[in-house]
């Protein structure tokens, strides 16, 4: 009886053990990764009234976090503030309600069209041109992204873009 108990409680662990659902045997899934459609993210970028700045976002063991920084001479706090945004955001789990309908509004997606997403692709051409329909003084502008998978695996890039003043 106890050799039948001990092979009963060494099978059950080794199912246990064996029986996970880790498909990948235990292996990390890829880190992250963050491009800019038909563009170089490492680049300096400058700002035109018609651009396209369209961001792909893989995360093969699905996105569990995503903040955006701003760092921008005119896209203070107190300006962002104004719009119910702020220098540093999570698109999963932006703030406030402001803050969502602010993002939404700039192009940028949030909660479930992020969290748990393996891939995605937002549009922000329209968000960057207006920076210079609000400044006029040469400068960089910059968007730092920062994605955490599953795996608490971060992978961070900065979208930059430099104005010239007209």
């Amino acid at each position: 009886m106890c050799l039948t108990m001990a092979v009963a409680m060494t099978m059950g662990a080794v199912c246990l053990v064996g029986c996970g659902d880790d498909d990948d045997n235990g292996k990390k899934h890829d880190a992250p990764t963050l491009a800019l459609k038909n563009g170089d993210i490492k680049a300096v970028h400058e700002i035109e009234s018609a651009m396209s700045v369209v961001v792909d976002v893989a995360a093969p063991a699905g996105i569990t976090d995503f903040t955006v920084k701003i760092e921008s001479p005119c896209l203070t706090a107190e300006v962002l503030g104004e719009l119910g945004l702020a220098q540093e955001m999570n698109l999963v789990t932006p703030a406030t309600t402001k803050m969502s309908e602010g993002l939404k509004e700039l192009g940028f997606p949030i909660g479930n069209e992020v969290k748990g997403k393996t891939s995605l692709s937002f549009d922000i051409s329209q968000l960057v041109p207006m920076i210079a329909m609000i400044y006029n003084e040469d400068s960089n502008h910059n968007f730092v992204l920062t994605v955490t998978d599953a795996d608490n695996q971060k992978t961070a890039g900065t979208l930059r873009f430099h104005l010239t003043a007209k």
